[in-house]
């Protein structure tokens, strides 16, 4: 098994493998994996995101379904490809300043942990799109959360 490419993919290269957490840590890749795409990419940006962004959707849920399928679990705790993607694309959409990379993170993991509608039903599709689907649902509501917050005044930026 771990000679397998999408169990490393999968598992965030051994990040989702960790004792304690798994989620978070993942999530927290995320960020450090967003920050410097955003600052490399300068104004062509939103197309570069675009691209990445698909790009890892896709192999998050082909790397999870197979996760899940070795494993014979539906949305084992080591795959965390999910909680990267998400935080990636959260992290991306909001400014690169320590207090938006934080908040960000914190309404991400609320959002993911709690599962608010539709993410509750999103898991349960099949295999690696409902491991992906229902963190990608907590990403748009935690970015949604962010510029709400923003907007109503908090010192987030």
């Amino acid at each position: 098994m771990k000679r397998n490419a999408w169990y490393w993919v999968s598992t965030g290269l051994g990040v989702g493998l960790a004792p304690f957490a798994p989620g978070t840590l993942g999530s927290a890749l995320g960020v450090l994996l967003a920050y410097p795409v955003q600052k490399l990419t300068g104004h062509g940006f939103w197309w570069t995101y675009g691209i990445i962004s698909v790009s890892c959707i896709v192999v998050g849920v082909i790397s999870s379904t197979w996760l899940c399928r070795y494993l014979s679990v539906e949305d084992p705790p080591a795959a965390v490809i999910d909680e990267i993607t998400a935080q990636f694309m959260v992290t991306s959409l909001v400014p690169q300043t320590w207090r938006a990379l934080l908040a960000s993170f914190l309404l991400f993991r609320l959002f993911d942990i709690a599962k608010v509608f539709p993410c509750n039903l999103a898991e349960r599709l099949p295999e690696g799109w409902g491991v992906m689907t229902d963190d990608l649902i907590a990403g748009v509501y935690a970015v949604a959360a962010y510029y709400l917050l923003v907007k109503l005044g908090l010192p987030l930026q």
